[in-house]
């Protein structure tokens, strides 16, 4: 069976173009699921129960084609069984209730009727499944035909810079725990749960290089000490030969080019610096990107030299 039509109602336009592919089983009744709750030792919420009402057994698929994620949803049946010594463990105190991102990732519910994420450790919170779905849709479905930009930001800058950009909110992928803003050829997301690794930069994906660029210049006024990483969509891998990595232009030799801007190279491993660099040649916005290994001696060696145009990226293999 499908999603009734009240339930689809609760999601924007966007997640029930996923969620009208989707089937689940036929829903237990409600004094079932307490009494099943209770045969295995766990609390019955009336979230989780209402959730198992209106969600359990539910499969879909979201992301692009060759690269779908694979989302279930429904009470797991089994007794608490939670990690010696670990008193977060959300098996303690919340309920099972499905897999996400191909089952790398367990997800629960607490009595307040918000999703929790976990891998090992409890990584995302969403207010709601409602929100969870919601936020899946926005984050996994492609925005723009290829070719797209990804800028990663950090520190992290999430409403001030919306604000800058004059983006607007996107309410129904929103909450306290994760915010959506979009226009202008502009998406970004800002994490704001703070055990989130991802809380500590902002994520904006570009649907042009020069929306791109602009995001990055008004982050930069807005930041002094802004670290950048771009990726594209498509990027080309490529390994040049052992005499064209030994002549490559240095990590500084875009500083000759008129209004060359520079900016650090950071992602989310300490070891990883480098420099951003934006250039302007002939109307068209060039972005030149190296990323350098820093070995707890200081030592560095450049693993990447990575050009993005208006039509892509390419990413050089300079290891070696």
């Amino acid at each position: 069976m499908t999603l009734s039509s009240k339930t689809l109602a609760l999601f924007s336009p966007r997640a029930q173009t996923i969620l009208r592919h989707a089937h689940r089983t036929a829903p237990a009744r409600r004094q079932d699921i307490i009494a099943k709750l209770a045969a295995v030792g766990r609390p019955a919420f009336e979230a989780v129960v209402d959730f198992e009402r209106q969600f359990g057994g539910l499969r879909f698929l979201v992301g692009p084609a060759g690269e779908k994620q694979e989302f279930k949803l429904g009470i797991e049946w089994h007794e608490p069984r939670p990690k010696p010594g670990d008193k977060d463990d959300p098996e303690r105190t919340m309920v099972p209730i499905g897999w996400g991102w191909n089952e790398y990732e367990q997800l629960f519910m607490n009595e307040r009727g918000e999703v929790v994420s976990s891998f090992d450790t409890i990584s995302m919170k969403s207010s709601s499944i409602v929100r969870y779905i919601e936020q899946l849709a926005i984050g996994l479905t492609p925005r723009w035909k290829p070719p797209s930009f990804t800028v990663v930001l950090r520190p992290a800058l999430g409403e001030r810079l919306a604000r800058a950009l004059a983006l607007r909110c996107v309410e129904e992928a929103s909450d306290e725990y994760k915010a959506w803003w979009r226009g202008h050829g502009l998406f970004l997301q800002q994490v704001l749960f703070p055990a989130s690794w991802q809380a500590g930069h902002t994520t904006i994906q570009a649907r042009s290089i020069d929306d791109a660029v602009r995001a990055i210049e008004m982050a930069g006024a807005l930041e002094p000490g802004l670290m950048v990483e771009v990726g594209s969509n498509p990027l080309k891998m490529t390994r040049p030969t052992k005499s064209r990595r030994a002549h490559a232009p240095s990590i500084d030799a875009w500083a000759s080019v008129p209004g060359a801007r520079r900016y650090p190279y950071a992602n989310e491993s300490p070891h990883m610096k480098g420099a951003v660099w934006m250039l302007k040649k002939r109307g068209t916005h060039i972005i030149e990107q190296y990323r350098v290994y820093e070995d707890e001696d200081g030592e560095q060696e450049l693993l990447a030299w990575d050009t993005f145009k208006a039509s892509g990226g390419t990413s050089r293999d300079m290891e070696g």
